[in-house]
C-alpha cells in the first residue's frame, strides 16, 4: 500500500492566500500525506477518530515527529474538540497526536484553546461554509504562558485551513511569537 505525499508547505500556504486572504496568521504549514477520498489515509484517520484509536493517534504523532522536523517551536497546541464531540468519541485525536509528537521532541503540550460552540462536521461543507462554521469558534481558555513562544498547532487533516487559521489568530492575540501548523494529511487542493 502506498501513500501520496502532501503538497509542500509553500503550496499549502498559497492555498490560504488564494481563498481571498491578504495574509495568513500561520508562519509555516506542513502535512505528511495527501488525503484522498476513500484512500488509505482517509480510512486510517476515520478508524483513528471513530474506532477509539487513542494509541493510533499517539503513533501518528510519533510518525509526524520522525518525518517532519519540529520547526524551532517551544510548545505544541492541539486543536480542541467541543466537549460534546469529545464525549461522543471518548478522546480528542489532535491532543493524542500532539502528545505523540511532543514525546519524540521532548516538548510540552499546552491544551490552551477552547472550542466555544459545537460546530457541525466540516467534511460536507464548501470553503465559505467552513470559514463561517469556525468563525468565533475558538477562544483561549487558560492562563497559560504562551507569551513570546513559538507554537505548533497539531490536527489530523488540513482541508481549507480555516480551523488552523482561526486558532492561530487566537494564539497570536494572546501573545504567541509565531504559530505554525502540522497535520497528518492535507486534502487534495483544487488547481487554479
Amino acid at each position: 500500500m502506498s501513500f501520496d505525499p502532501a503538497p509542500t508547505s509553500d503550496i499549502l500556504l498559497n492555498s490560504l492566500f488564494r481563498k481571498g486572504n491578504k495574509s495568513t496568521s500561520l508562519l509555516h504549514v506542513d502535512s505528511l500525506f495527501e488525503f484522498q477520498h476513500d484512500g488509505a489515509i482517509q480510512i486510517a484517520i476515520h478508524e483513528m477518530k471513530y474506532g477509539l484509536g487513542i494509541n493510533m493517534a499517539f503513533q501518528f504523532g510519533r510518525m509526524l515527529a520522525l518525518y517532519r522536523p519540529k520547526h524551532d517551536v517551544d510548545a505544541i497546541i492541539p486543536i480542541p474538540l467541543h466537549a460534546a464531540r469529545r464525549r461522543e468519541r471518548g478522546f480528542n485525536q489532535a491532543y493524542e497526536i500532539a502528545k505523540g509528537f511532543a514525546h519524540e521532541h521532548h516538548l510540552d503540550v499546552i491544551d490552551c484553546l477552547h472550542r466555544n460552540h459545537y460546530t457541525m462536521s466540516q467534511t460536507t461543507l464548501n470553503i465559505e461554509e467552513r470559514q463561517s462554521n469556525v468563525q468565533a469558534a475558538f477562544s483561549f481558555n487558560k492562563k497559560e504562558n504562551i507569551i513570546n513562544k513559538r507554537l505548533l498547532l497539531i490536527d489530523d487533516v488540513f482541508t481549507t485551513g480555516a480551523t488552523l487559521e482561526h486558532c492561530a489568530e487566537v494564539l497570536l492575540e494572546h501573545g504567541a511569537r509565531s504559530v505554525s501548523a502540522l497535520t497528518i494529511a492535507s486534502a487534495q487542493l483544487k488547481k487554479g
